[in-house]
């Protein structure tokens, strides 16, 4: 090991306890460091780093209120204040798995455990930095963003024979998919496999296969990683994100919810498992992950104002038509955490339209009628004088909004507007088209679609009598559903072939049909509502022959 001069180099303590800050400090002063600053928190870490770059931090996880370590490191990777010519140490007095396993997953270079001895921080500092200096050419291609020339010094280390082979193959690996150089990375990983079955090849090839759609070969990397090593927590994420390209929801949550289990301490992943559950439907899952991530997401600069609505929203979900204690209670948080957010974000324009909207459903789920509409006009109000700068999101919610409050028709003219207006973002058509066919809770959309399955298989077995009752049940909870109205027209048409043609049952058909006349042209139901029209002014005509 090189002989390291720490003499011109920079040090930053970050201690709430000033004992210990002193402690450090001497230390590093027997060390002939003589350039050594101070924070006594995290917020005074980050505006320190803002003002200069350090060769050395050395940071406590426990700081008191505010920002911990872990945060501290998150926000100076993610606000590229913290280069990677810097070194940064975690210092703790805990050791628990989800505290470490969320710190490790920012990646600071060291983690030490108090008590700190001088000769056991002076051993870990002229390693570290032994190391460092090995791989500095690299690093700062990487601060420059340039990646063709850190793939170049890597290849340079690569060469000799040196001590950061390893360190320096994994990132070479890393460069390439980088720079979407996949052959190259793919080589890289299949050469390492051959030599010896470690588990972050396995992670590189299945981002590589993913990269290329190859997502069947993806998912097989992933596992074949998980069998080496179970805790290895980023390939979940991986996987997630894999299920979700090929459309799979509902094994992307089961992926993301095991790194969850594993790592419960990222806010990154708390929020993917929110987003995703809330996507499936699963409310508490979704309702829960929001909370864990408004929770951990406190000091953070990942405390984002949407994660509080978010939360809110979701409450306001499970609460609505939900009069027991348990369905009071989600209401009542959902109405706190509003108010919170509102004070906090007093001058935002679009969170008030927003929190209104939100409360208005709140107080419509809970009958709360005056309440809701008093909301409901405060966020119209706000809507109109936002002019054309209500943007199609706010308009979909603004729709939703005023379902809850039964103004169907106004709701209506909205989401129209929004198609009529958006005619090449299929996304939001579909999503208008969502709220036109169930503009109904959560909850009773669950309890539709599982009676829709009961009666299509009734369906399937010619149980046409059954089918009726099971479709005329599932109705009661998504009256507008063109699925649900059309499949039971077709039941009825079924019974009829069998059991002849009969003006009450046209009738009936008929009503169904009215029932999904909002659905337009560019509905994915729209060709088969107009196949059954016509059948059914073709069999009234028969009738009446």
């Amino acid at each position: 090991m090189a002989f390291i001069n720490y003499k011109d180099k920079s040090f930053l303590i970050i201690d709430d306890f000033e004992n210990f800050r002193l402690s450090i400090k001497k230390m590093l002063d027997s060390f002939g460091v003589s350039k050594v600053d101070m924070a006594i928190n995290g917020r005074d870490a980050v505006l320190a780093c803002k003002n200069q770059d350090y060769d050395v931090i050395l940071c406590d996880y426990n700081l008191g209120s505010g920002k911990n370590g872990q945060q501290v490191l998150d926000e100076l990777r993610y606000t590229r204040r913290l280069k990677n010519t810097s070194l940064f140490l975690l210092i703790t007095a805990e050791a628990t798995k989800d505290m470490v396993l969320g710190a490790l997953e920012h990646q600071p270079d060291a983690y030490l455990t108090k008590p700190i001895t001088q000769s056991m921080l002076k051993n870990r500092l002229d390693r570290l930095m032994d190391e460092h200096y090995h791989v500095l050419p690299i690093k700062k291609a990487i601060d420059q963003n340039n990646i063709k020339q850190a793939i170049k010094e890597c290849q340079k280390v690569l060469s000799k024979d040196s001590r950061s082979h390893k360190w320096c193959t994994r990132k070479l690996a890393e460069l390439y998919y980088q720079n979407k150089d996949y052959d190259e990375a793919e080589q890289i990983c299949q050469k390492q496999l051959e030599e010896r079955k470690l588990d972050w090849p396995y992670l590189t090839l299945g981002k590589v296969a993913a990269a290329r759609k190859n997502y069947p070969q993806a998912l097989e990397y992933f596992n074949q990683l998980l069998a080496i090593n179970p805790q290895y927590v980023n390939c979940y994420d991986e996987i997630a994100a894999t299920y979700l390209a090929v459309g799979e929801p509902s094994k992307a949550q089961q992926a993301i919810m095991t790194g969850v289990q594993i790592s419960p301490r990222s806010v990154h992943r708390q929020l993917k498992l929110a987003e995703i559950s809330r996507q499936n439907d699963d409310l508490d899952t979704a309702t829960q992950a929001y909370r864990n991530t408004v929770e951990l997401g406190k000091n953070s600069i990942h405390d984002a104002v949407d994660n509080h609505l978010n939360f809110a929203r979701c409450l306001s979900d499970n609460a609505e038509h939900d009069n027991s204690k348990e369905g009071k209670l989600q209401a009542k948080e959902a109405l706190n955490i509003l108010e919170q957010i509102s004070k906090k974000y007093k001058d935002d324009p679009k969170l008030m339209i927003q929190s209104a909207m939100i409360t208005s459903r709140v107080h419509a789920g809970q009958n709360n009628k005056d309440d809701a509409e008093k909301a409901l006009n405060s966020a119209l109000k706000a809507m109109e004088n936002m002019g054309d700068g209500a943007n199609p999101n706010t308009q979909l919610e603004m729709a939703k909004t005023l379902f809850a409050n039964n103004r169907t028709e106004d709701a209506e003219n909205i989401l129209r507007q929004v198609i009529a207006e958006n005619p090449d973002k299929q996304d939001l058509i579909d999503q208008a088209n969502a709220l036109l066919d169930e503009p109904v809770s959560i909850k009773n959309r669950i309890k539709a679609a599982a009676i829709n399955l009961e009666a299509i298989t009734a369906y399937e077995q010619q149980n046409f009598t059954t089918a009726i009752e099971k479709f005329t049940e599932a109705l009661k909870f998504s009256s507008r559903h063109p699925g649900l109205n059309l499949n039971l027209i077709q039941a009825y048409l079924k019974q009829m072939s069998d059991s002849g043609l009969d003006k009450k049952t046209l009738d009936k058909c008929q009503t169904y049909l009215n029932n999904v006349n909002h659905i337009h042209a560019s509905h994915p139901q729209f060709e088969r509502y107009e196949a059954l029209k016509s059948k059914i002014a073709s069999l009234r005509k028969k009738l009446s022959a």
